[in-house]
C-alpha cells in the first residue's frame, strides 16, 4: 500500500521528481511526521539519520504537496489560467523559468516566446534538465508542449 498522496490523473508518479525508492522513503517520513505525529528525533532514531535531515525531507515533501494542491486548483478552476510557476518543476528548472522571466506566462505564451536553445542556454541547464522539464510540461499541458515542439524544429 502506497502512503504518499495520489498524483493527479494523467500525471505519472515521476511527477514528484524523486527516484522511486527515495520518493517512497520521503513520503514515509512525511506520513510518520504528519499522520502519526512522531517527533523528528523519534523518526531520525528509527531511520538512523539526524533530526535536521528529517526536517529537510519533510520540508521537501511539504513543498511538493503544496505544488500539487496548487496545480489541482488551477486545473479544476477553468477561470484561473495555469502559469509556468504552477508547474511541478525541480528547483533548477524553476530557476531557468525565473531567469527567462517567464513565471507569470501561461504555458501557451511560454511556448510561443521561449525556444529550446534559450531554455538550455540558462546557466546549469543542459539537455538532461531540458528533457525532464519537457516531460513535466508535456504531461501537464500537452497542447502547449506540442506547440513548443513544432516551433523548435
Amino acid at each position: 500500500m502506497k502512503t504518499f498522496p495520489t498524483p493527479l490523473r494523467g500525471l505519472s508518479e515521476d511527477y514528484f521528481n524523486f527516484e522511486e525508492e527515495a520518493r517512497d522513503r520521503i513520503w514515509e517520513i512525511y506520513r510518520m511526521r504528519k499522520v502519526d505525529r512522531m517527533t523528528m528525533d523519534a523518526i531520525g532514531q528509527k531511520l538512523g539519520v539526524s533530526r535536521e535531515r528529517i526536517r529537510q525531507l519533510v520540508n521537501r515533501a511539504n513543498a511538493f504537496e503544496s505544488k500539487r494542491r496548487k496545480l489541482i486548483r488551477r486545473l479544476v478552476r477553468k477561470d484561473v489560467p495555469l502559469r509556468m510557476e504552477d508547474l511541478p518543476l525541480r528547483p533548477w528548472e524553476m530557476y531557468a523559468i525565473k531567469k527567462l522571466k517567464a513565471t507569470r506566462m501561461t504555458p501557451e505564451e511560454f511556448a510561443e516566446t521561449i525556444t529550446f536553445v534559450e531554455f538550455a542556454a540558462v546557466k546549469n541547464i543542459g539537455i538532461h534538465r531540458l528533457k525532464t522539464f519537457f516531460a513535466v510540461f508535456k504531461e501537464v499541458c500537452p497542447d502547449a508542449a506540442d506547440l513548443w515542439t513544432s516551433r523548435n524544429r
